[in-house]
């Protein structure tokens, strides 16, 4: 998201797969194309979708705040997008294919950029928390965490819990966390208890 209209929007996209091609190239010596290819290749076949779908002009039960612009309604649901290389093999002639394209990768071309905060696996959808347990649990998302102790203790691997809400830029009612307000705490320990029954399951040192 931004605080000022069209100030990053226009090139959120561009840095990524800027930064995307350039760790593919990084990674994959041996590619017949370049990362300026790369980049024309991810340009044509990535997609971006957005994760929210505010309509202010729908009835809905959270009306937009009256101290809210309505340009703002277009930057809040852009905030969080699914990316998507579907694409990448068909409009690459098969140079590139979405299998090369990595969480690793996608999370090191993340930390290059500025203007794109984070990279998320979605690994749950829900209105509950024990929505979101039930889904991971049933799904093995996190069989990687859960393995013996001896393993987790040799893997390293470490988890934490964020919890983030998103709401207008002028909204009073609900600052969203990071921009006006710190993350909440208090937030974060409730919603570790209601994980619990994921969390236990992880191995090795707290």
């Amino acid at each position: 998201g931004e605080h000022k209209e069209e100030y990053s929007q226009s090139f959120r996209h561009l840095e990524f797969l800027s930064a995307l091609s350039a760790t593919i190239a990084d990674h994959y010596p041996n590619l017949t194309i370049d990362a300026p290819s790369i980049l024309q290749q991810l340009m044509d076949g990535a997609t971006f979708a957005n994760a929210f779908s505010f309509d202010p002009y729908k009835k809905h039960k959270a009306k937009l705040p009256a101290s809210v612009p309505l340009h703002q309604v277009d930057m809040y649901n852009e905030t969080l997008q699914y990316v998507s290389f579907g694409n990448i093999a068909k409009k690459s002639h098969g140079v590139l294919d979405e299998a090369l394209i990595s969480q690793d990768l996608v999370a090191k071309a993340s930390a290059r950029c500025s203007l794109i905060h984070s990279s998320y696996l979605v690994v749950a959808e829900g209105m509950e928390y024990s929505d979101l347990v039930d889904q991971a649990l049933r799904s093995k998302a996190f069989d990687d965490m859960s393995e013996s102790e001896t393993v987790a203790h040799q893997n390293s691997k470490t988890w934490r819990i964020r919890r983030h809400e998103y709401s207008f830029v002028n909204d009073e009612n609900n600052p969203r966390f990071g921009k006006g307000t710190t993350r909440s705490v208090k937030k974060e320990k409730s919603a570790l208890q209601q994980l619990e029954p994921l969390l236990i399951s992880f191995k090795g040192k707290v």
